[in-house]
């Protein structure tokens, strides 16, 4: 709920999984896709990773809250 309020009603969130090539490593992503992005993106993305980072670290598994910067792909997200 955090995530859809920073960002808002029409921001993009995609929870997707990510198989690492070069290495035996699989996490979840979660990206934020905006019809614009704000120029503090990156800023806000990891603030508001750093308020889950206590819950997250005594879970097994990785996720990675960020942005690709592509469009939005309204369809295939919530």
């Amino acid at each position: 709920m955090q995530m859809r309020d920073a960002f808002g009603p029409d921001a993009e969130l995609a929870l997707e999984p990510y198989r690492d090539p070069e290495i035996d490593h699989r996490y979840l992503t979660l990206e934020v896709r905006q019809e614009q992005y704000e120029s503090d993106i990156m800023d806000k993305l990891h603030r508001l990773s750093e308020e889950f980072a206590n819950e997250l670290s005594q879970c097994s598994g990785d996720l990675l809250v960020t942005t690709d910067f592509r469009p939005q792909r309204l369809h295939d997200a919530v």
